[in-house]
Order: structure tokens, then C-alpha cells, then sequence
């Protein structure tokens, strides 16, 4: 939500990685750059009893990476992430 009073805080940047998911993983961490999956599935918590199946949420979380973006990130640093990312798709 942005109106000029409020703006968002893009800590992560998030993709989907259908194909070569684990070979885009094991590129980022051989090029040290850092990464999350996505959020685990609310529904999947174990505070949560569940038995429901939210494909969306599983699909996301399954393939889903968040690439780091921070105030000091060069855009030689971002186009060089795209390329390892690229590369392994």
C-alpha cells in the first residue's frame, strides 16, 4: 500500500523457479549469494490442525526463492544475481 503517506519496504524480492529449482540453489550458494524459500504454508504450522491442502501455498513455498534487495545493492550486484539465476532456468 503506497499513497504517499505510506510505502512499502522491499526487503526481499521474490521468484518462482518451475524448472532447475535446485540447480538455481546450488548456483546462488556457489556464488555465495544469500537466499530464502518462501514462507512456510499457514496451514502447514503445527499450531494449525489441518488437514486441508492450499495447492497455491504449497506450489509457492516448493518453488518460491526470495533474492536479497537492500539499500546498497549495486546494480552490477543485481544484474550479476540475474545471471546466475538465468543460467541455471
Amino acid at each position: 500500500f503506497e499513497n504517499g503517506e505510506y510505502s512499502n519496504v522491499y526487503w526481499y524480492y521474490g521468484i518462482v523457479v518451475k524448472k532447475n529449482h535446485n540447480k538455481v540453489l546450488k548456483a546462488l550458494e556457489d556464488n555465495n549469494i544469500e537466499y530464502r524459500h518462501f514462507f512456510h504454508p499457514l496451514h502447514k504450522q503445527p499450531f494449525i490442525d489441518s488437514k486441508e491442502i492450499l495447492k497455491n501455498s504449497e506450489f509457492s513455498f516448493e518453488n518460491g526463492i526470495l533474492l536479497p534487495i537492500f539499500n546498497k545493492l549495486t546494480t552490477s550486484q543485481i544484474k550479476f544475481i540475474a545471471e546466475v539465476v538465468l543460467n541455471e532456468m
